[in-house]
């Protein structure tokens, strides 16, 4: 009976310790996948023509053009000259104000079919931003939409690294912040653009000088509403 008892604390505490391990080892994979690259790399991307990138503003704009006429979004026909933007690429939209960012969705771990994110992040920006606020629909009527389409992400050490036309990801911890060429539309300053990545996601305008944040950078295809 002693060996019994004996037994059963042994198995208990290994038991515990291996909780304790399971549990340091999830928190551990949690902090890696946060600071992992926030998109899969495109082996080939899709540069856009004008016609694609009108076709992704109509897109884009339905979900917001049927709430401010009172109806349902509709969906649109399948268009066989739009068949490269079934291609899935990364991709990020965004509203507008006095050509100020108030409002941003993207999707950048997992990304759909070009032509398929646009329609859907044109709806979640209007009710779900990733960062930013959800406007007021006399805000909404005044709003100018935008997107753009990432090419391949690759980490970056410092904003000397940031190129004309590239958008930026920064990653602190699990807070996200993306920044656009178009959020800078009098002249592009690398350093101006992270600290405004920074700042739209709530962190110091500063927080990418910092060890703990990650930053990646890649070219863009941006169209803003004029």
């Amino acid at each position: 009976m002693f060996f019994y008892f004996v037994s059963m604390i042994k198995f208990r505490a290994l038991r515990g310790t291996l909780i304790v391990v399971a549990a340091l080892y999830l928190v551990n994979s949690a902090i890696i996948h946060a600071q992992e690259p926030p998109v899969p790399q495109v082996s080939k991307p899709t540069r856009l023509n004008s016609r694609e990138k009108n076709y992704l503003m109509l897109l884009a704009k339905e979900p917001l053009k049927a709430q401010l006429e009172g109806r349902e979004p509709r969906t649109p026909r399948d268009n066989p000259a739009m068949k490269r933007l079934d291609i899935a690429q990364p991709m990020v939209v965004t509203l507008y104000l006095n050509n100020e960012p108030v409002a941003r969705v993207w999707e950048l771990r997992s990304p759909g079919p070009i032509a398929t994110s646009a329609l859907a992040l044109g709806a979640k920006v209007l009710s779900a931003p990733d960062i930013g606020r959800v406007l007021t629909i006399e805000e909404l009527a005044k709003a100018k939409m935008g997107f753009a389409v990432f090419e391949p992400l690759e980490e970056i050490k410092s904003d000397n690294d940031l190129k004309a036309g590239q958008g930026a990801v920064v990653i602190n911890g699990f807070t996200f912040g993306v920044g656009l060429p178009g959020d800078m539309p009098k002249k592009f300053k690398p350093a101006e653009l992270l600290s405004k990545a920074c700042q739209l996601s709530g962190l110091r305008p500063g927080a990418w000088l910092t060890d703990k944040t990650v930053i990646f950078a890649a070219l863009v295809d941006e169209e803003i509403e004029k």
